[in-house]
């Protein structure tokens, strides 16, 4: 029954309300009453749309922040387009599936092109109680600093200037060296001599100085590390080297040119690798696994981020990521919300793309009426669409990753260690 109606909800959103997609020329078009720079959602249309539960309410039992009314702050230019449109149809879709009638809040949707004084003014005219955004880093303390006193502001991005703000202010951000920090802590369960991979490339440096640093300060080794070109396919060199198997092959050459005979061979690897952590995406780490199987290094585990599953389609077979471990966000690899992935991908939504985007809009929204409550308990976590949610004492929204194994050519949750 969830998953029909899940189903129809999103019907709902898309097809009803088609002008949320990336077909338009204008992402603010949607949905106007007379102003094309704004766009609402609010009570009037959910007349048809009520879903109604025997469930105990659990909003009955939480202290909350009084929102009522929210402004959506996204940027419209063509380079945040998709990624916007990912963005505010989870938080509508968060919307439409709200099954607490105590927190229905109207929503409107103001694009961050316009100045930042129109922005806020157009704020304070309607009367806003709390802001979703922006998503632009270097606008979030300038914005922040604009506020009214009683407007507060769930960052979407984070630069690490909430530490020690007044009530009501906190940041949400997907980043990869978030990531990167859990994957290490993760793969030191399983021990602590590491080879480290990852690619030639700016994201590859940064999350390759996260990966040294954490597993450095966690008591680990990296004892062997490969950079590899992500241009090419062919990593067999330097996966020897750093497996030492050229050594192997160089005694082979000796003890055949001292004895002048041929020789029964097997090279080794090394032995002293206890976990591969590697920093790729799927097509890379399909590119990588086999060649490391290849030369012998099937038994040692091997750690990744969620940057290895990029397919919204969990029924595709992935057999070449055999064995790979690694951390995601629950909904992108959820066998329940199946029928929900596929409609996105059948109406080439841009969350077919951008998929932990659609998850993370659907975190925004749905953390809120928790927000007070997690903020006045550190310990507290709400189980959410990226992962298990807490705010961490920088007003940071914080989120613990599920972990899969890919076995049989499927991701498959993991929850116990290597």
């Amino acid at each position: 029954m969830k998953k029909f109606i899940t189903l129809i909800i999103l019907l709902i959103v898309i097809s009803g309300c088609s002008k949320y997609t990336t077909k338009i020329n204008d992402l603010d078009n949607y949905g106007t009453r007379g102003n094309p720079s704004e766009d609402r959602v609010d009570k009037s249309q959910t007349t048809n749309f009520e879903i109604f539960s025997a469930e105990k309410n659990i909003l009955n039992y939480v202290e909350r922040y009084d929102i009522r009314k929210i402004a959506v702050l996204l940027p419209s230019d063509e380079a945040f387009r998709d990624i916007s449109v990912a963005i505010r149809d989870g938080i509508i879709s968060s919307w439409f599936d709200n099954k607490t009638p105590q927190f229905r809040p109207e929503l409107l949707f103001i694009p961050t092109s316009s100045p930042i004084e129109e922005l806020v003014s157009k704020i304070r005219e309607e009367k806003i109680d709390f802001v979703l955004g922006p998503l632009r880093k270097g606008l979030i303390s300038k914005i922040k600093s604009e506020l009214p006193e009683n407007v507060g502001m769930l960052a979407l991005n984070s630069d690490g200037s909430f530490m020690e703000e007044r009530d009501r202010f906190f940041q949400f951000a997907l980043t990869p060296e978030n990531e990167a920090i859990q994957v290490a802590q993760k793969a030191i369960e399983t021990g602590q001599r590491m080879l480290l991979i990852h690619p030639n490339s700016d994201w590859g440096a940064r999350i390759s100085q996260t990966y040294r640093e954490t597993w450095r300060k966690l008591g680990g080794e990296v004892v062997s590390e490969i950079s590899f070109d992500p241009n090419k396919s062919d990593y067999s060199k330097l996966i020897k080297k750093a497996l030492n198997i050229n050594h192997s092959i160089a005694r082979k050459n000796l003890i055949r040119g001292l004895l002048g005979t041929k020789l029964q061979f097997e090279y080794r690897r090394r032995d002293d690798i206890d976990i591969i952590v590697m920093a790729a995406n799927e097509a890379q780490a399909r590119q990588i696994l086999p060649q490391l199987r290849f030369h012998k290094a099937e038994n040692i585990p091997i750690f990744s981020s969620s940057h290895v599953f990029s397919e919204v389609n969990i029924q595709a077979n992935k057999k070449d990521l055999e064995g790979l471990i690694f951390g995601d966000a629950p909904w992108v690899t959820a066998e329940e919300d199946f029928f929900l992935r596929k409609i996105l991908k059948d109406t080439s939504h841009p969350a077919v793309d951008y998929p932990r985007l659609f998850a993370f809009g659907m975190d925004a929204y749905n953390i809120l009426p928790f927000l007070k409550k997690m903020d006045l308990s550190p310990t507290l976590r709400v189980p959410g669409a990226t992962g298990s949610l807490w705010v961490g004492p920088d007003n940071v929204i914080r989120r613990d990753l599920k972990w899969y194994k890919f076995q049989n050519g499927k991701a498959r949750k993991k929850n116990t260690k290597t």
